[in-house]
């Protein structure tokens, strides 16, 4: 690998009426252990006080760019792309406004990431907290064998045993990536998604190189009710998954397929809208999302017995 003489890590702060969570935010970034970085950040034209709380960083050091839209957007993927565009860092963490991190977090990651050249994304646990920072510990994301250590895998393996079936890389925040493995046309498909993007954003991730998950919750995931993932709109999840099944992630009448969509099914209570039904009878010939419905349930309930070890809702890492 040849100098690099900028920052090794960029790391991104997409914010939109976050104004409230911006100082422990901001704060938990620039305390943390490791000082290799820059710092940009990304205001997507917030109508409470983001901007004041924004403007008291500009003159730190560690921040490269400060940068504060006049009109919104339209969604948090067009930030996550300007904000790239903007990086010079090897390596990126999308500091997500509302979340917040322990001092150590960015010291792991970089140090998992610089040891295995061939590793695209790396990820920690997170506890999560609500709007008040208490813990929630009834919200629980991480699905691991044990604490401690790293599950390291290669990226095919992980979409096959994970990202297949949910969206694993759950917290933005608490994931590392490499700047190399982002294509020019990575956000092509991604830019209008509310929610499930970051899920197709990480599969395509994986596409391209391994994925280590560090056992330890060094992030600190806050869920209110405003999250996107509270509003998102029912049919993305059942897209993510037709971009799998085009990507042959997914073979045409498959167990995995049928169960996949009975997965689909059971999310939306039973019930899929009718563009997500029209989106699997046209892609994959399926029109009975019932049956694949009792299939998912028949298949979950043997798997529940062997832990996971047909398919991945239930594997651990």
């Amino acid at each position: 690998m040849g100098k690099h003489n900028g920052p090794h890590v960029s790391v991104i702060v997409p914010n939109y009426n976050y104004a409230r969570f911006l100082n422990q935010r901001i704060d938990s970034i620039l305390n943390q252990t490791y000082t290799d970085f820059e710092l940009i950040l990304l205001d997507d034209a917030s109508s409470d006080n983001s901007r004041a709380v924004l403007e008291q960083y500009r003159s730190n050091p560690h921040v490269s760019h400060v940068v504060i839209n006049d009109v919104n957007s339209g969604g948090v993927f067009y930030q996550w792309e300007r904000g790239l565009a903007l990086a010079s860092g090897e390596l990126i963490w999308i500091a997500e406004a509302d979340d917040y991190a322990a001092p150590e977090f960015l010291a792991k990651c970089v140090a998992e990431l610089d040891a295995h050249p061939d590793t695209v994304v790396c990820q920690t646990g997170a506890n999560c907290v609500n709007e008040h920072g208490d813990f929630t510990p009834e919200e629980r994301f991480d699905m691991w064998a044990r604490e401690g250590g790293v599950y390291r895998v290669s990226g095919g393996d992980y979409i096959r045993d994970h990202l297949r079936w949910r969206n694993s890389l759950y917290n933005a925040s608490g994931v590392v990536f490499r700047r190399s493995a982002v294509t020019p046309d990575m956000f092509d498909d991604i830019r209008g998604y509310k929610c499930c993007g970051d899920w197709l954003f990480w599969t395509k991730m994986a596409e391209r190189g391994g994925v280590s998950v560090i056992r330890e919750k060094l992030s600190f995931f806050r869920r209110t009710s405003s999250s996107v993932s509270a509003v998102c709109p029912s049919f993305e999840d059942v897209k993510v998954m037709m971009w799998l099944y085009d990507r042959g992630h997914f073979k045409p009448h498959s167990v995995d397929l049928y169960v996949a969509i009975g997965h689909a099914v059971r999310r939306e209570h039973k019930f899929v809208d009718a563009e997500a039904l029209e989106i699997i009878r046209t892609r994959c010939g399926v029109s009975n999302h019932v049956f694949c419905y009792y299939v998912f349930i028949i298949v979950r309930a043997v798997d529940n017995i062997h832990r996971g070890i047909f398919f991945a809702w239930h594997r651990k890492m």
